[in-house]
């Protein structure tokens, strides 16, 4: 697996997590440079850009259709760049797979809500509603816009209509990775990727049949559609 320039990088210090389970940074890379080195976007976490000294140990993850990759690196210096923070890495190791994309996958975009859980300056947990559309979805989860910043590992609800005749139904799931969106939309500020906490694994079996039938569903309404615009189809009455 090739990592390339603009990949959306999630960065772990093992210190830090020990300490806080949901230290999950983000960041993106910038530039590949000679000697395994690479530029890294400062990270950062519920906003704020985290302070990372030289020296310390990261756990660098990416991700592409096929499946999650990730490596060992170290801190060697922050830079400046055009005003901007960015980290010199050296990777410690070598790329590898650390999880397979298995679920068959549907790209489509789907008119949701999300529940998030937060508490109000009173202490008291309340929820917010939140609107979203995906960008594709699997039986395992799916790739979500919206427009509030969501955290590393948060747990969810989701609504899909995705349920039998396109019924609204709720997935529990849990946050895996989220990023400011790379094309400039009023609505959809962040790009965020869950992972559905299914209890039973037919639910899961359940949700691949569906969007494999809605998958056959639209392309054989394409299909007629492309069929209905060829030319010379209706017959002119003499």
């Amino acid at each position: 697996m090739n990592i390339t320039p603009n990949m959306k990088l999630t960065v772990v210090s093992d210190e830090r997590l020990e300490k806080d389970s949901s230290f999950y940074m983000t960041s993106s890379l910038e530039d590949i440079l000679p000697g395994d080195v690479f530029l890294i976007t400062a990270p950062v976490l519920r906003e704020l850009q985290i302070p990372i000294r030289n020296g310390e140990r990261l756990r660098l993850s990416f991700q592409d259709r096929a499946a999650s990759y990730g490596f060992e690196a170290e801190v060697l210096e922050r830079v400046k760049k055009d005003r901007l923070d960015y980290l010199r890495v050296k990777r410690l190791s070598p790329i590898i797979r650390v999880q397979r994309r298995q679920d068959f996958r549907l790209e489509i975009e789907l008119d949701g809500k999300l529940d998030q859980a937060y508490v109000d300056m009173s202490g008291e947990r309340k929820v917010r509603r939140l609107p979203i559309v995906t960008k594709d979805v699997s039986g395992g989860g799916a790739f979500i816009r919206l427009n509030t910043q969501l955290f590393v590992n948060e747990n969810v609800v989701v609504y899909l209509p995705l349920g039998n005749c396109g019924d609204i139904k709720a997935f529990p799931a849990s946050v895996r990775w989220c990023a400011r969106a790379e094309v400039q939309d009023p609505r959809w500020k962040w790009y965020t990727g869950i992972m559905f906490r299914h209890r039973e694994q037919a639910e899961k079996e359940t949700l691949v049949r569906y969007l494999f039938a809605l998958q056959q569903r639209l392309r054989k309404m394409e299909a007629d559609k492309e069929e209905r615009s060829r030319p010379g189809l209706k017959k002119s009455k003499e």
